[in-house]
């Protein structure tokens, strides 16, 4: 598949939950590192980290 191709033609293929966007901002073009999960916070929270 090439990178125009849509993700949705894809979607039976599709396996794992976790992807880009989970950690990256894709509204960016840099793709920043962002944080969109609640529980993530948590964890890192219970290991001390910021």
């Amino acid at each position: 598949m090439s990178s125009a191709g849509k993700w949705t033609s894809m979607g039976h293929e599709i396996v794992n939950p976790i992807g880009c966007i989970d950690c990256h901002d894709t509204r960016d073009t840099e793709m920043l590192l962002r944080i969109s999960r609640p529980w993530l916070n948590t964890g890192l929270s219970a290991l001390n980290y910021e």
